[in-house]
């Protein structure tokens, strides 16, 4: 295997690696969000947090520090779960850095008997690109890919954080509402 087809390999294994790690986090993204969408579906149809609050209001003349403690985690509920939507959709529509020329689409299939820098070069011969040029335009393209992946994973992670801090309040409601 020749030098320029050692780097190739490379830069596509490092593609492959990306895209799959791209693919992961969608995969756990949608899963957080069905988590969600369980959570609120099973609370907000009973009506749990509205009755829950009208008794806190209904039974306390005074506000005591049970009722203020009470609707501070309500609206500390429905922040950490509207961040956690909001870090989701983040994740899974990234804002992608804008660029002019070509584009060109990564990977596609080699036969056996060409070398993969061969295949490249064949594909794109009667496109006016030079060797440099297509190079160029696969290190932008792992650039791009790189900077998605790193947007992805940082929301998925604050998404995550938040949808911790949402299961925390609940948690300090549900204990709430057992001894009130």
């Amino acid at each position: 295997m020749s030098a320029e087809d050692k780097t190739i390999e490379h830069a596509r294994m490092g593609l492959t690696n990306t895209q799959n790690t791209i693919a992961f986090v969608d995969k756990k993204i949608a899963m957080g969000i069905s988590v969600i969408s369980v959570i609120l579906g099973f609370v907000y149809p009973r009506g749990m947090v509205g009755r829950a609050i009208a008794k806190v209001c209904r039974d306390s003349v005074f506000i005591d520090w049970f009722s203020v403690v009470f609707l501070f985690a309500v609206g500390f509920a429905i922040i950490t779960v509207a961040l956690a939507l909001f870090h989701a959709y983040k994740t899974i529509f990234p804002r992608t850095p804008t660029r002019s020329g070509n584009w060109v689409l990564f990977p596609f299939t080699v036969k056996d008997d060409d070398t993969l820098y061969t295949a490249i070069n064949n594909k794109f011969a009667g496109s006016g690109m030079t060797d440099r040029d297509i190079l160029n335009e696969f290190r932008d393209q792992l650039s791009i890919l790189g900077y998605i992946q790193a947007k992805k994973m940082s929301h998925c992670k604050a998404t995550f954080q938040w949808l911790g801090w949402f299961s925390f309040a609940l948690f300090l409601l549900a204990i709430m509402a057992f001894f009130k």
